[in-house]
Order: structure tokens, then sequence, then C-alpha cells
């Protein structure tokens, strides 16, 4: 019975011993896991750039709709289009509307849109982050679809162009 219990104590020990070999040899395995989340970092770092652009939603435009409509008389619908990075808006105003008020609609349009949208908000000399990443093609119509006056502003700028 001694002999028994001394063997399986032997037995118990080879074990051990062998696991604690194996637990040593993964310990140099240790730097591949770094070396992998190393590599995850670089994956992130390209994608954000792409994640960091922001969205034009349909909660942003339909709010910008609601104010401009509410704030300016003349304007009679809104519409907003956007593929890849240009961003195109419309106006159509009554036939009562001048020059100057077709333009302030389009610019409470541009200033409207990005209290909807992530990132910084419309300011006296800044329409927002969003036209940091997007160019803007604007167009004010009447009725009829007589044009009244048109704009652009190129990605980055902070002006529009008449």
């Amino acid at each position: 019975m001694k002999k028994l219990r001394w063997l399986l104590l032997a037995a118990s020990l080879c074990v051990l011993g062998a696991c604690s070999n194996e637990a040593g040899s993964e310990s140099p395995a240790k730097p591949k896991p770094v070396a992998e989340e190393k590599k995850e970092p670089a994956k992130e770092a390209k994608t954000e750039p792409k994640s960091d652009k922001i969205e034009i939603s349909q909660f942003a435009i339909d709010m910008a709709d609601e104010t401009v409509k509410n704030n300016n008389p003349f304007v009679e619908e809104i519409a907003l289009k956007q593929k890849d990075d240009t961003i195109s808006m419309a106006v159509v105003i009554g036939n009562a509307a001048t020059k100057e008020s077709a333009k302030q609609s389009l610019e409470d349009f541009v200033r409207s849109l990005t209290i909807g949208l992530d990132g910084k908000g419309p300011t006296k000399d800044y329409y927002g982050e969003v036209y940091d990443q997007y160019h803007v093609l604007l167009t004010a119509v009447d009725p009829q679809g007589n044009e009244i006056i048109t704009g652009a502003m190129a990605k980055g700028t902070h002006r529009i162009s008449w």
C-alpha cells in the first residue's frame, strides 16, 4: 500500500513537472500575442479616417427642412443629395423672393444641416465641421424651376462662392 502511494505521488510529481515545463515553454510564446496586438492597432489606424467622416443622416436633413421652412416664409421645398464627397442642396422659393432672400435661404439651409450632425456646429464665420469633409453645390429655384442663384463651397473652405 505504501508503495502504491509512493508510486501515485511520483506519477503526480512527474505530471506536475511536465505541466510546469509546458508552462515554461509557453512563456517564450507570449511575444507572439504582443506582435499580434501591434498589428491590430495598425489596422485600426487605417480604418479610422473612414469612420471619422461625418455621415449625413436623414434626421439631420429632416431637422434642416423643418428649421429652414419655419424660419423663412419664402421657402416652399428643400432637397439634399449626397454622393461621395459632394452634397447638393436645393431650395424652391416663392416668386416674391429676391436674389438676396434666396441666398439667405441657402445659407440657412447650410447652417441648419450641421445642427443635426456630429462634429462642430456653425458659428458666425464657420458653417460647420461637416463642410471640412464635403464639397457643396447650392441652387435656389422658383416654383417654375427657373434658377435664381447658385453657389459652391469647396471642401475645407469656409466661404460660399456665389
